[in-house]
């Protein structure tokens, strides 16, 4: 049994040395003749461009793949050929020459018999050698066969076209994509919520985190596009408040942990500690120079000497910590029950305060840099299909 070795050309999903990802994969776009966009998905891992090749086709292939900067191989075929079949019937002399076997068969014949020769069109009967010209006239035609099969390989560019039962064409959107989008958006709010209230502390970088794995589900499922693009960053947007919203939610939701907080001794201690401070501030403390001395010796100031506050901080004290420390005194003496009184007053505050509010509260500048960094982040992934 026989076989014809034919060739397929491999892309091992790699790019030659020196040769710019972006800059390889807009040549292959151009020379395949589709999107950008297109061929940044055919070139995201390895695949075989084209197959069943003779060894000179798949060269030419390889050469111009190469010239472009992508790492390709060729890999050998196997096609089974028809092999010799028993017959019970007698072989044809090997002397004798059937009609399709005959070199002059080919050769146009006019209706007398004569054949015409392929070089100097001179008729003539059935003869191997031309009368006229004298040339072999079943030499011609495999010398011209010979020759166009030699150059019709480089007379056209290599066409590189997708295997047909691929589908490279990515949708915009997606809809499994924007379901996935939405499910990694709620599990990435949960996730910063269980971080926050793990480590006591919000973390802004999990923002940019939740923009790059929204990204990444979007270009993996194949939704690549403006409104992709435009949905992932709704969802970021939507994932970060929702988590900065469940962490507000988890502190104001716990009513019995705040209400034994305030309750506890610690606090109990402190209240009536402040209230005895206030009550010596009202009744001894009139002057500057006494508030200064009060300021350093209660530490509301880093001032080590009464003499170096400044005047600008003596105002902004009496201004502020004055009227705080005389409503104080106001509000309870020294000595007294305050845990009912404290508690009651904090958690009547917290009665009207909402998660919304605490969201509110807590924004700062450094948040609204990671926000961007995560929406911006979702966006060019999706929009571009690069996910590095």
């Amino acid at each position: 049994m026989e076989f014809d070795s034919t060739y397929k050309v491999h892309f091992t999903g790699t790019f030659l040395d020196g040769v710019e990802p972006h800059t390889a994969i807009s040549n292959f776009a151009t020379l395949a003749k589709i999107p950008v966009e297109q061929a940044q998905t055919v070139l995201s891992q390895p695949r075989v461009l084209k197959k069943q090749l003779d060894i000179n086709v798949a060269h030419t292939y390889r050469d111009k793949l190469q010239s472009i900067g992508l790492d390709v191989t060729l890999q050998p075929e196997q096609a089974e050929t028809k092999g010799l079949e028993l017959s019970l019937e007698p072989i044809q002399d090997r002397h004798q020459q059937p009609e399709e076997d005959n070199p002059l068969s080919h050769l146009p014949k006019s209706a007398t018999g004569e054949i015409t020769c392929p070089k100097c069109g001179h008729q003539q009967t059935a003869t191997q050698q031309c009368e006229s010209c004298g040339v072999y006239m079943h030499k011609v035609k495999p010398r011209i066969e010979e020759q166009t099969s030699t150059v019709e390989p480089t007379q056209a560019e290599p066409q590189i076209e997708p295997e047909p039962e691929e589908d490279w064409t990515p949708q915009d959107p997606k809809p499994v994509a924007v379901l996935a989008v939405i499910a990694v958006a709620a599990v990435c709010a949960y996730l910063w919520k269980l971080i926050a209230v793990v480590t006591e502390y919000e973390i802004g970088i999990v923002a940019w985190a939740v923009g790059g794995a929204i990204g990444i589900v979007a270009v993996a499922l194949g939704s690549i596009g403006i409104r992709t693009a435009i949905t992932c960053s709704v969802m970021v947007l939507c994932s970060i408040i929702g988590g900065k919203y469940l962490i507000q939610d988890h502190y104001l939701g716990d009513g019995s942990e705040m209400q034994a907080l305030l309750a506890s001794e610690e606090l109990s201690q402190f209240y009536q500690d402040y209230a005895e401070i206030a009550l010596h501030y009202v009744n001894h403390v009139h002057t500057d120079e006494e508030i200064r001395d009060f300021m350093v010796e209660y530490e509301y100031t880093e001032a080590i000497s009464p003499t170096e506050i400044s005047e600008a901080e003596l105002n902004e004290f009496k201004e502020y910590d004055a009227a705080e420390l005389h409503a104080m005194v106001e509000a309870a003496s020294p000595g007294s029950d305050t845990n009912d009184l404290s508690s009651e007053d904090i958690m009547n505050s917290l009665a009207d305060y909402s998660p919304w509010d605490g969201v509110k509260d807590s924004l700062a500048p450094i948040d609204f840099l990671f926000f961007f960094l995560g929406i911006a982040t979702a966006f060019k992934m999706a929009l571009t299909g690069r996910i590095r």
